[in-house]
């Protein structure tokens, strides 16, 4: 009988070329004829007797298998194999024929009879078996007639000897389906010996002839066996037990190949068509496609004319959607999945591409739609057809970045995919250049006149052009270039002047990075000077450089190397054999070095070289010996200020050897701080440069590791903090379980208020919010242990600087009415700043022109006291402004300066030479001094000035000025009326020996001095005990003009910080009512007007009345460059729109009543000044609104009403909301 495969059909409908929902639809197709009932064994009395039913070629449906005698139904029981075949059992307790009848969808099944028939020992059903072979039948009809017999018959004693060993067959059974199997799986079947002791033996044969291995083990009843099939084709399974073989064997199995089904996109765009394809060469093949809510999704399948099945899907909504495979109703391999996301472009790129070099890090920006970003991925191949690493990094608003760094010149092709789809364009090309593979040879120095040749070959850097321009003195001379092959072209030009020519090589528009290449043209030859020691040396290392004469003319080579304090140093000149010279010489000092070499009584060509003299022993690495934590951000600090100048590098290689990227920035001492975050685990290799020597202790390597210590991190720690913005601290674990204890406390010790969250990377974020300035104490516990932090020498507890720029006051009583300062050109003008309320902090400027450039020129000076000047020296008209940063955080607006030549200047200008003296500036009068004074009288020229000399703070530095600048000079003046003249000769006169000491009644305090060169020094020293010291200040052992002096130390650095202020009856106001409180003013001194009890003027001035007061504070400003602010208190009060009234009651015990009546609700701030310095806590916030009206204070709750005393609940809610501002009293 001829087994057809029944497939199920589909029906496709479809409306304007598209499937409407549901379609296609399934028709399940049935035959019974196409199932099987096989494998029927002999029946025996108390005895499981199994046959078995293969329905997978029928279709789908119902099966009905019923066994009965006698019309009395017998249990049976049904075990699913797989690929619809079922195994059948029941067991007989008659010795009567029983019928087997098996329908399916209601059809009957007939039964097959196969090649090895069994000779069953019921000699009925052997006579039955013989006629239907002779009748050319192999097919029972459903119902089938089983015979049964007794356990000990008679009929087993009337067969011959020959039938005993078909009776053992037959006690003997196959379970499981030796028909078909598939390449590649595993098969398996076992053998029912009945629990009886046998010999099995199994041998397999392939349709080649090889035998396969087989695996046999033994079970309880028999045995079990297994085997996988390794090529399609029939194989031959013999079964031989007790050396005889089993049936009329052997079995022939059908092994196919398994069908492939093909991988679809793991992401597409919506309305984009899919194709699935897959090697099925089997007719029942469905493919079902689903979205995220289990719906099916219209799929069209075709079977091709080469057994192929291909099942065409359309995505029209996004979302995630899953593919499976059906083969004859059976769920074939893995469920597939793909996301569909929005249709458009995916991403695009920001930028057009540009070219690239080796060995350089090239970046792309991309753009990526939402949906598309997770999906995104870069593939960058060279041109030797080799994938090139990349990074990709999210950036914020759908911004990738792509970094790349390509190892060989050439075109790269730069594949950009979102899921499996390129984007539009892509791949992309970019052209990369390898610029050190260009060789520029034989340029030399020459005569004028002379064609220069010399060749450019560039055939290996990848480029497709090259250029040549040779310029001299700013104007390009005229160059030809004659190409012999590809990338290699033959340069000549004739040089018409002396001078220096640059030669510039471009390729492909792109600069070489050692252009310009320097040609000298004379007349007659010219010296070439070339070496690394002409830009820098290292300190107490010998630096060498050569000196080339290049057959110039007869002459001496002078050579001089001066330091930076201007002092020659030995040089060591050699000839060599070709009559060049090598010049060493070994530098002792850091900084700038000046070398001068002339030839012939004539500096060469570059002289005077600048030199820079590092010391990289002086070179302090922080943070790289304690282990870093992987994808934590890592610190290393490096402190250069005794290494001198040059660039600082810092690379670091990864266990991977590639480059990891550093972020650098600068802390307010002057470190340098190094951030990266490492993502591997394993060796780092660090190498730091100094001006290009290595620094001590590097090469280092860093090791990163995957936990660590808990650590702190955060911004607070590391520098100063804004008041009244939000602070943070991050504590990481580091996986490490315990409690934590957070204790934050302001200036004045009190407790302040923090927060503390979790984010999403285990991290807890602390924050703050600072109120005033000062100094804030944050101490963190975990586990009752202090934890350290991350990049800084110490961890909790640690202090945080809070400072305040808006308190950061500029002196703009020079501006004019719209508040720009006009500037003289060429000349120092000055700007004062006080910044005394804004905190502990250091006051930074810098200058911009109108275009945003950043412009030299400009200079910060400290005052002492939190005063500072800031001199701005113009080179040019036009428009500036100045940048104000206080601890490196900008002040809110710039100072705007128009630069004129012309007009004169808003401001103070301050003459170059520096003989006009600033505040508290003690100086000889010019008619004290005699018409010529000798070097016998040189400690009369020297000038004092500075706060230092009259004034400081206990704990605090101060400082004065020794200025001795005048003592190498013969000055002669002469009276011009009431002006005159100063004319200055220079003479060679030696330095003087200065020296200065401070002496007190308890103690003295050393004094510090440091020479800015030119015979001026600075003098630096820090009381520590308040109270009257004298100043010395002596010159070749004579007392300087206005030397000893008397230095008043103060408790405080300021008057206003003395103050005390009752700021509890500040916090809240009512509208239209007095808000009072008390000012102390008695630790801040008596209130005189002049501080300084001994004053040298021209002579005696009384002080008759305020205004002769003002006159004179007018005349000391102006032209003696005095200053003595008037102590007085004073406040005021700006509410929401307008000033509110205050008012100042003098007790007359150094008390004040400060009284304020606000006319307006609203927030208000009250600034308290005392000698024009804001007091400590100004300034004070006062919030005022209307007066409380108790009628709408509402209380509710149990607490207010009648109840039982077991029972009662005592609380209750008291609103007050719209009632205003008051204090709410329960009794």
């Amino acid at each position: 009988m001829q087994i057809f495969v029944v497939p199920n059909f589909q029906i496709d409908v479809n409306c304007d070329d598209k499937p409407i929902t549901g379609s296609p639809f399934t028709s399940k197709v049935f035959d019974a004829k196409c199932a099987k009932l096989s494998c029927i064994e002999e029946a025996v009395v108390g005895r499981p007797c199994t046959f078995m039913i293969d329905a997978a070629g029928a279709g789908a449906g119902n099966m009905e298998i019923i066994v009965s005698v006698e019309n009395r139904n017998v249990p049976n029981f049904v075990q699913a194999e797989g690929q619809a075949k079922f195994k059948v059992s029941f067991t007989p307790q008659e010795a009567k024929d029983h019928l087997i009848s098996v329908r399916f969808n209601g059809d009957p099944i007939p039964a097959i009879i196969p090649k090895d028939v069994m000779a069953y020992q019921t000699e009925v059903m052997l006579l039955l078996i013989i006629e239907l072979i002779l009748a050319g039948v192999r097919s029972i009809s459903s119902p089938m007639v089983c015979p049964v017999r007794e356990k000990s018959s008679q009929l087993a004693a009337a067969m011959s000897s020959s039938m005993n060993a078909v009776g053992l067959e037959q006690e003997m059974r196959l379970v499981g389906d030796l028909t078909v199997g598939q390449v590649g799986q595993m098969k398996g079947f076992s053998i029912d010996t009945g629990g009886r002791e046998t010999d099995c033996n199994v041998s397999i044969t392939d349709s080649h002839g090889r035998e396969l291995d087989v695996e046999m083990e033994k079970v309880y009843n028999g045995y079990h066996v297994q085997f996988r099939p390794l090529t399609s084709g029939e194989h031959e399974i013999e079964i031989v037990m007790n050396g005889q073989q089993l049936g009329i064997g052997p079995f022939v199995m059908k092994v196919s190949e398994p069908p492939k089904i093909a991988r679809i996109p793991s992401t597409i765009f919506a309305g984009k068509e899919i194709m699935d394809t897959g090697d099925v060469v089997q007719r029942n093949v469905k493919v079902e496609v689903k979205n995220a809510k289990n719906e099916l999704v219209p799929t069209k399948t075709e079977v091709g004319n080469d057994g192929i099945v291909r099942a065409v899907c359309t995505f029209h909504d996004i979302g995630r959607y899953s593919m499976d495979v059906f083969v004859n109703e059976m769920l074939y391999g893995e469920r597939q999945y793909v996301r569909v996301i929005q249709s458009g472009r995916g991403a695009v790129l920001v930028d057009d591409i540009e070219q690239a070099l080796v060995g350089w890090s090239c970046k792309l920006i991309l753009r990526a739609e939402p949906d598309a970003g997770k999906h995104l991925s870069i593939v960058v191949i060279d041109s030797e057809r080799n994938p090139i690493p990349v990074s990709l990094t999210k950036l914020p608003d759908g911004i990738f970045e792509v970094e790349f760094t390509p190892r060989t010149e050439g075109v790269h092709s730069i594949s950009v995919l979102v899921g499996d789809e390129h984007i539009r364009g892509s791949p992309f090309k970019i052209t990369v250049l390898d610029l050190s593979a260009v060789r520029v040879i034989g340029l030399k120095n020459d005569h004028v006149g002379i064609e220069q040749r010399f060749n450019v070959d560039w055939s290996n850097s990848g480029g497709a052009t090259a250029a040549v321009r040779v310029t001299c003195g700013g104007k390009e001379v005229p160059c030809t270039m004659k190409r012999i092959k590809r990338g290699l072209h033959v340069c000549s030009f004739i040089p018409r002047q002396v001078g220096l020519h640059l030669v510039d090589v471009m390729i492909d528009e792109m600069l070489l990075p050692e252009c310009p290449y320097e040609c000298i043209v004379s007349d007659a030859g010219s010296v070439r000077i070339c070496g690394d020691a002409l830009t820098r040396a290292q300190r107490d290392k010998t630096a060498r450089f050569e000196v080339s004469l290049n057959d110039a003319e007869r002459g001496e080579l002078d050579v001089v190397v001066s330091d930076s304090r201007g002092r020659p140093l030995p040089v060591r000149c050699y000839k060599q054999h070709d009559d060049s010279y090598w010049v060493e010489f070994t530098p002792e000092n850091i900084g700038i070095h000046q070398i001068e070499i002339t030839f012939a009584d004539a500096p060469v060509v570059g002289s005077p070289f600048k030199c820079m003299v590092v010391d990289p022993r002086k070179v302090f690495m922080k943070g790289i010996n304690e282990p870093f934590i992987i994808k934590q951000p890592a610190l290393i600090t490096v402190n250069r200020q005794l290494a001198g100048g040059g660039d600082l590098t810092v690379e670091l290689i990864d266990p991977s050897n590639e480059p990891v990227r550093l972020g650098m920035q600068t802390t307010v001492d002057g470190d340098d701080v190094f951030e990266f975050t490492p993502t591997k685990i394993g060796q780092y290799k660090l190498s730091t440069k100094l001006a290009g020597f290595l620094v001590n202790g590097t090469p280092h390597t860093l090791t990163v590791e995957e936990y660590g210590k808990p650590i702190l991190r955060g911004s607070a720690m590391k520098r100063p903090v804004e008041v009244d913005r939000p602070t943070s601290i991050i504590f990481d674990a580091k996986n490490v379980k315990g409690n934590l204890k957070i204790d934050v406390r302001g200036p004045k010790k009190a407790k302040i208020r923090h927060t503390a969250n979790k984010n999403p990377d285990g991290t807890m974020e602390i924050s703050f919010t600072p109120t005033e300035v000062g100094r804030y104490l944050v101490n963190i516990e975990h586990n009752n242990r202090t934890i350290s932090g991350s990049g800084i020498d110490l961890g909790s507890p640690f202090e945080t600087e809070v400072v305040d720029p808006r308190k950061v006051v500029v002196n703009d009583h020079l501006a004019d009415e719209d508040g720009i300062y006009r500037f003289a050109v060429q000349q120092k003008n000055v700007i004062d700043v006080d910044a005394t309320a804004a905190g502990s902090g250091k006051l930074r400027a810098e200058v911009r022109d109108w275009d945003g450039k950043s412009v030299s020129g400009c200079d910060v000076e400290s005052l002492g006291y939190g005063k500072y000047r800031v001199t701005y020296y113009p080179h040019q008209p036009g428009k500036y402004g100045i940048y104000l940063y206080w601890s490196d955080i900008a002040v809110q607006k710039p100072l705007h300066i128009v630069a004129e030549g012309e007009q004169p200047s808003t401001s103070r200008a301050m003459p170059l030479t520096n003989t006009m003296a600033t505040s508290h500036t003690i100086r000889s009068r010019p008619e004290d001094r005699s018409t010529y004074e000798g070097n016998g009288m040189d400690y009369l020229r020297v000038i004092l000035r500075g706060e230092g000399l009259t004034r400081a703070a206990n704990n605090e530095q101060a400082e004065f000025i020794i200025d001795g600048s005048d003592v190498s000079r013969a000055v002669c003046y002469e009276d011009l009326n009431p002006k005159f003249s100063m004319i200055i000769n220079d003479c060679d006169i030696s330095n003087g020996q200065v020296s200065s000491s401070l002496f007190g009644q308890k103690a003295d305090i050393p004094v510090r001095l440091t020479d800015l060169g030119n015979n001026v020094y600075k003098a630096i020293y820090t009381p520590l005990i308040p109270g009257v010291y004298e100043l010395q200040v002596l010159w070749d052992g004579h007392h300087v003009r206005g030397s000893p002096s008397r230095v008043q130390v103060h408790l405080h650095s300021s008057a206003a910080e003395a103050i005390i202020i009752d700021a509890n009856t500040l916090k809240m106001g009512i509208v239209n009512e007095d808000v009072k409180t008390i000012i102390d003013t008695r630790k801040a001194g008596p209130e005189t007007i002049l501080e300084r009890e001994t004053l040298i003027f021209p002579q005696k001035l009384l002080l008759y009345s305020i205004a002769l007061y003002a006159a004179l504070m007018h005349y000391l400003d102006a032209y003696c460059g005095i200053i003595f602010p008037l102590r007085q208190l004073s406040a005021q009060c700006m509410g929401p729109t307008k000033l509110a009234y205050c008012e100042l009651y003098d007790l007359q015990d150094g008390t004040y009543t400060l009284s304020v009546r606000p006319s307006e609700i609203g927030k208000h701030t009250l600034v308290v000044k005392y000698s024009d310095e804001q007091v400590p806590g100004s300034p004070f916030i006062l919030n005022v609104s209307y007066p409380p009206d108790a009628s709408k204070v509402r209380v509710y709750g149990p607490g207010i009403e009648h109840g039982i005393l077991s029972t009662f609940k005592s609380n209750f809610i008291v609103e007050t909301k719209g009632a205003g501002v008051g204090q709410l009293t329960v009794r």
